[in-house]
Formats: structure tokens, C-alpha cells, sequence
């Protein structure tokens, strides 16, 4: 397994949001975490949020994460992802989380995940 932290974001009531990817080598899934103002896990975000990111054909992990956190406390998600097809090896896309940690917003996307791709 592997763990990394790429991204740091500030939301207004000033909790810590964290991104990066967590577990096997090329199969990792996006990771989000939310510290509180004391650098602990809050009850009202889940402590340990990871989500697969890509296409559901996709047979590697996601990376290079950035997080935004919008004026409304949504947190958006940036992170390429390993295609598993030799003529694009890698793409991009989005993500956006509810405010309150409960997991991503289907609203987002227009496609009912939460998610938006760079490729069709």
C-alpha cells in the first residue's frame, strides 16, 4: 500500500481539508481527510473518506490530487487517474464532496457520481 497527501484547503469555520490517494501500488483510490482546528478527526466528517476515481473501466489508481474548498464548505477534488488503455495511459477529472464529509455530491458532474471526466 501506499499513502500520499497532495493537497491542503482551508474551510471557513478553519478545519484542515487533505487529499491525496491511499492503497496498492497503482490501484489507489482517492483519499480525503478533515482535521479540526485542534489537528483531530471531527465526528461530522468521516475520519477516513476514499473514494476509486476514473472510469469504471479503469484498471489503475488516481493521482496528483488538488482540493479547493468552495464558500459554501463543498470541497472539489482535481486528480488524474490511470486509464488502463495503452493510447491514453492517463486523464483528468473532478470531484466535488458535500460540505459535511457524507461523501460526493451526485449533484455535481451531470452524471449522478459526484464526478466529471476529461474523456467521454
Amino acid at each position: 500500500h501506499s499513502t500520499y497527501l497532495r493537497s491542503l484547503g482551508l474551510q471557513s469555520d478553519l478545519r484542515i481539508v487533505i487529499a491525496g490517494e491511499h492503497g496498492p501500488v497503482n490501484q489507489e483510490d482517492i483519499l480525503v481527510l478533515r482535521l479540526d482546528r485542534n489537528g483531530g478527526f471531527g465526528s461530522s466528517w468521516e475520519a477516513n473518506l476514499a473514494f476509486p476515481f476514473g472510469q469504471a473501466a479503469a484498471s489503475g489508481g488516481g493521482g496528483g490530487d488538488r482540493v479547493l474548498v468552495q464558500s459554501d464548505g463543498k470541497v472539489i477534488v482535481a486528480a488524474t487517474y490511470w486509464t488502463g488503455d495503452p493510447n491514453n495511459i492517463v486523464d483528468v477529472g473532478v470531484a466535488r464532496l458535500l460540505a459535511n464529509g457524507a461523501g460526493l455530491d451526485v449533484s455535481f458532474g451531470g452524471q449522478g457520481t459526484g464526478m466529471r471526466f476529461a474523456a467521454p
